[in-house]
């Protein structure tokens, strides 16, 4: 089955935040990711190469939000241990146990406002190294165990903690059956500061 990026209609000129990936659909009129699978009105944009139409998806679906904008700031390559267990975390945990839907539907919502936020942040390097050393480190060495609670509960601290940090609205809507709340935002945030930070 195609997908959005591979339609005439999707414009790749228009996206809605550098946060938020989504193109504008030229016969819907309206805002949809790359990664969404094709609909009635699909046409094949046979002008659009194969890559060009990867490269669009890839923009709208890379759920690695905050460990990449780390990895970027640090200048750490991407297959770096650290980071491809929390990809594995993901992929082969998470996404394969519906319990965690809620949760991942909620980190790629924030996720990307907090990358944004922390990629422009005049402390970036040394919130980076902090967040690496007290997080990304000790969320990969949780996975090396096989204590995928532990590692998922410290990134979702982590996460908390930065949504707190840098003032992010957390809206009910999007969190319906998520454990992120903004009444258990601020208490988490301080656990992982206590225990980390």
């Amino acid at each position: 089955m195609a997908t959005c990026s591979e339609c005439t209609y999707l414009n790749p000129e228009k996206l809605y935040e550098s946060y938020d990936p989504k193109f504008w659909c030229d016969t819907k009129d309206e805002w949809h990711y790359a990664y969404e699978q094709e609909c009635w009105r699909f046409c094949r944009a046979y002008s659009r190469s194969d890559s060009e139409a990867r490269s669009l998806y890839e923009r709208s679906r890379s759920p690695y939000y905050i460990a990449t904008v780390i990895c970027e700031i640090l200048c750490k390559d991407k297959n770096c241990h650290e980071f491809q267990n929390i990809k594995k975390l993901r992929n082969d945990v998470m996404e394969k146990d519906k319990k965690y839907a809620s949760l991942l539907m909620a980190y790629d919502i924030y996720g990307p406002m907090i990358a944004e936020k922390l990629k422009n942040d005049r402390n970036k390097c040394r919130i980076s190294l902090n967040l690496y050393d007290l997080g990304i480190k000790k969320v990969s060495e949780f996975i090396d165990k096989k204590d995928y609670k532990k590692a998922i509960d410290l990134y979702s601290e982590m996460t908390i903690l930065l949504i707190r940090g840098y003032n992010i609205i957390i809206r009910p809507c999007d969190l319906e059956n998520s454990n992120i709340t903004n009444s258990n935002a601020q208490e988490n945030g301080k656990q992982f500061q206590k225990k980390y930070v």
